[in-house]
């Protein structure tokens, strides 16, 4: 797998993350944001000059920033709401994010100027709203949110991807289904969409049926029959992959097949691969960048020296075992990696939220 270009992500672990750049044809990882804050969901601008990012201003607040590819001149857009999931307009101009802007219980699809820093709310429905992508062409926005329209309680209602046409200021639902469905990104020719799922392969009466199995064996005035709904729940909801649909909601396909967690995807600029993290089942705190190829459906873990990335957040296992009693207790000649397992896959932290560019 001949892969070029650079790729921007965040590492780190609980809320420590920083923001860094990966070269992949030499492997060099660079630091752009430093600091035990968190600085997250990095995105490159539609000619890699510049990357927008969450992190939290002077009042604690997460807000959108932008900065240059180096990392310099660091400039924060927004203020006093809080931000998520920014996503660039196609001629660079501004951004999209998730924001509590029109009411603090609830996330709408915003848009900030990048001269003005002027926001504006693109449109208010019941819910909220995640992970917004704009079209190349810019004329409608992907999202992640519930059926405004269904008959469940806002509780039970799994998010689904929809896209809202900027000109006529309707929407439509690309794809349903019981479990949740999100993350959503245009493809670079905007003719397909990647997204993350839970379905896990389950059709939607699969999916639907296991649900009210669970529902049906719940007794709630027995604590054993509470608990045991909640591991099933989350058995369910464990798994996510990466799916592949066309903008017409037709041709869907299940790219990764990891019985863990594979979150966070990207499109690589020539539309032929996708940048995702990825997690090892019951390791969602340990995930590393993966690439696949859209032809074949090939996985590759990208190869880098991780050893900057744990320094910066202080996952020295060495020091922490030489200083803990019970691991003294271990013979020197058990392999060190079994020593490391004591640690936790948490401890080594994560890489997430990748995003991909050829410029330079």
């Amino acid at each position: 797998m001949d892969l070029k270009g650079t790729v921007v992500f965040s590492s780190g672990k609980s809320a420590d993350f920083d923001i860094w750049t990966l070269a992949l044809e030499s492997g060099k990882l660079r630091q752009l944001t430093h600091g035990a804050e968190l600085n997250d969901s990095p995105r490159w601008s539609p000619d890699g000059a510049r990357i927008a990012y969450i992190a939290a201003g002077a009042d604690g607040i997460f807000s959108v920033w932008v900065m240059e590819r180096d990392g310099k001149n660091k400039q924060q857009l927004t203020t006093g709401i809080h931000c998520a999931h920014p996503a660039w307009a196609p001629d660079g101009s501004r951004i999209v994010f998730a924001a509590n802007a029109a009411d603090p219980n609830e996330f709408e699809l915003c848009s900030v100027e990048c001269q003005t820093k002027q926001v504006d709310v693109l449109f208010r429905r019941p819910g909220i709203e995640s992970g917004p992508s704009i079209s190349p062409d810019g004329s409608s926005v992907l999202f992640a949110g519930v059926d405004p329209n269904s008959d469940l309680p806002f509780s039970d209602r799994d998010t689904e991807i929809w896209e809202y046409d900027t000109a006529t200021k309707t929407e439509r639902r690309i794809c349903a289904h019981p479990a949740r469905d999100y993350s959503p990104v245009y493809s670079p020719d905007g003719t397909k969409i990647a997204f993350v799922s839970h379905r896990n392969g389950r059709s939607e009466e699969e999916y639907a049926a296991k649900l009210h199995e669970i529902r049906a064996n719940l007794n709630l005035k027995d604590r054993k029959s509470v608990d045991s709904a909640i591991r099933a729940l989350a058995a369910l909801d464990r798994d996510s992959d990466i799916y592949v649909v066309d903008t017409t909601g037709e041709n869907l396909r299940k790219i990764t097949r990891n019985e863990g967690s594979d979150t966070s995807v990207r499109w690589s600029p020539c539309g032929n691969f996708l940048v995702f993290a990825s997690a090892p089942k019951d390791e969602a705190a340990s995930e590393r960048l993966h690439v696949a190829e859209l032809a074949t459906g090939k996985v590759t873990a990208l190869q880098y020296d991780r050893s900057p990335l744990a320094q910066e957040i202080g996952a020295n296992a060495k020091g922490m075992l030489d200083n803990n009693i019970l691991m003294r207790l271990i013979p020197n000649f058990i392999e060190r990696p079994l020593k490391m397992r004591a640690v936790g896959s948490a401890f080594w932290g994560e890489e997430r939220e990748p995003d991909w560019t050829y410029a330079s």
